[in-house]
């Protein structure tokens, strides 16, 4: 519980920081962006030092962090308050920790978000089995709540080794197609949230590559004409874990690629680095901010290339990545 008080003071502090101080929007942002920091922190967050450890918590924050949790109130939120009467300070106490506890829960399902678990909470919601039954709630939400279990497990890179080797089967018959599994999978790492997919091939599409994998689909949330959102499982001695599956074109393969392998850190820098040459980049290419011409780039190696940097292979890219290199 700590992490949500920790968290919903600081987003106080943040929204007082823009009343009083407007000029000060950067340290507003700070203080949100430690908030969303410390609640996804899936630790308890016991000490200042702790805090200090986490990327984007600096000094300042660390300092009010300690004090928010030795003494229940922070130094720089209370020499705000009287500059800032119309902000409502958030009070603990059982009932109120119990919502957030619920609301932080609900916000977490899939296809839910801040604003409908704050809404289902206004409409006077306790428990999460009327929720299902009762609140007008669309496809996506019911099935989020009925595999709520599942998809809240991490992914075992053993079980995405085995399904990269039935998909290599599967759609093996496909002419000139390419994937590649990418997000945390693409960078090594152990465990993902969920597995996400890249395929291009000029003779297939989301539905094709869907039905060939429909023996280990167990449920469809979401589909497009280029994007496939679902579950599945390799037996039933296992979870269901989140699968998605993204269309590419051959042009925008290389950007898709660069972005969907992340880590969310890594793509903050690269845009940051686009955005201080002139350039904008993102998922689907890279173009000049003043024309609007598309530079056209046929490898991740060419994008860190144009952007004068060192290339960086998909486990280097982690969220712990501290500066990106330029060559």
């Amino acid at each position: 519980m700590n992490n949500i008080k920790i968290a919903s003071h600081l987003e106080e502090i943040s929204k007082r920081i823009l009343e009083a101080e407007p000029k000060n929007e950067g340290s507003a942002k700070g203080y949100k962006r430690a908030a969303d920091v410390i609640r996804k922190h899936g630790v308890e967050i016991r000490s200042a030092e702790q805090a200090a450890e986490l990327r984007g918590i600096g000094p300042k924050i660390t300092k009010t962090i300690g004090e928010f949790l030795l003494y229940g109130k922070s130094e720089r939120n209370e020499l705000l308050k009287p500059l800032t009467p119309n902000i409502q300070e958030i009070v603990f106490n059982p009932e109120n920790e119990k919502q957030l506890r619920f609301k932080e829960y609900l916000k977490n399902l899939y296809d839910f978000g801040a604003v409908k678990a704050q809404s289902l909470i206004d409409e006077g919601y306790t428990n999460l089995y009327d929720i299902y039954m009762y609140a007008p709630l669309n496809n996506q939400q019911r099935k989020g709540i009925y595999w709520r279990n599942h998809i809240n497990q991490p992914v075992p890179r053993s079980e995405i080794d085995v399904l990269r080797i039935i998909l290599s089967e599967l759609w093996a018959n496909i002419p000139e197609i390419h994937w590649e599994i990418v997000g945390s999978y693409r960078r090594g790492e152990e465990k993902s949230g969920d597995v996400d997919i890249l395929v291009y091939s000029p003779h297939v599409n989301i539905t094709g590559l869907v039905n060939a994998l429909q023996t280990f689909i167990v449920e469809r949330l979401t589909e497009t004409a280029t994007m496939f959102e679902g579950l599945f499982r390799l037996s039933n001695k296992l979870y269901a874990h989140r699968i998605d599956i993204k269309l590419s074109s051959i042009q925008a393969w290389p950007f898709m690629m660069l972005y969907f392998t992340g880590s969310q850190q890594f793509n903050i820098l690269m845009r940051s680095r686009a955005i201080s040459l002139g350039l904008k980049l993102n998922e689907v290419g890279l173009t000049i901010v003043q024309t609007g011409e598309y530079i056209p780039l046929h490898s991740e190696e060419e994008v860190f290339r144009y952007l004068g940097l060192k290339y960086l292979t998909p486990e280097q890219r982690m969220r712990n990545l501290k500066f990106l290199e330029r060559s």
